[in-house]
């Protein structure tokens, strides 16, 4: 079987100037795996492992080796519970907490604006505070109560990439080939 490998990334520029970007690594199915972190505040680019649920959400950021630098926890709808962040191996405190910030890869895999502490769905954000979109479904025909609402009253059953259609969680394995590595090595400091 030939394996698909593509690259996504992003950039960006902060009002001092300082620059980053995040270039991720997919599998065939588009689910991240690993990412390379580049800034002008680091020397040379930073290679790290993603840790993800069977819902995707993104519970560690681990050097090569698989030691985490960063993790994070959230309630069933997608609250930010805690991110916690320590220096590895080849990546100082300072950078892991950069590195932790700056990727947006979060609950379910959802891209996450620490600003408005709401997640990107590419047709509308979502707000885990209230456990509702903060637009009206555009599609309107996905079968749920409201327009605004979120998988269906189903966070734990039920994905919605795209903000459009909520659709069920069939993924069984951990999506990531080193969260594997992580349990089987004794690490159990992971929130799910």
């Amino acid at each position: 079987m030939r394996r698909r490998i593509t690259l996504l990334s992003f950039a960006a520029v902060r009002s001092d100037e300082t620059t980053y970007s995040v270039a991720y690594l997919t599998d065939e199915d588009a689910r991240p795996y690993a990412g390379v972190y580049e800034s002008s505040e680091t020397t040379v680019p930073v290679t790290f492992l993603i840790a993800t649920t069977d819902r995707g959400d993104v519970v560690a950021l681990t050097n090569t080796a698989g030691a985490p630098f960063a993790r994070y926890a959230y309630d069933p709808y997608g609250a930010v519970l805690s991110q916690e962040t320590n220096a590895v191996t080849g990546i100082t405190a300072d950078e892991a907490a950069a590195i932790a910030a700056r990727q947006p890869l979060r609950y379910a895999g959802y891209t996450y604006d620490a600003h408005s502490a709401t997640y990107y769905l590419s047709a509308r954000h979502y707000d885990p505070a209230t456990m509702r979109f903060l637009t009206k479904d555009p599609a309107r025909d996905d079968g749920e109560e409201s327009a605004y609402q979120y998988c269906a009253g189903d966070p734990v059953g039920k994905v919605d990439p795209t903000g459009l259609l909520a659709t069920s969680n069939t993924r069984v394995k951990w999506t990531s080939p080193w969260m594997n590595h992580l349990l089987s090595s004794g690490t159990k400091n992971f929130t799910a």
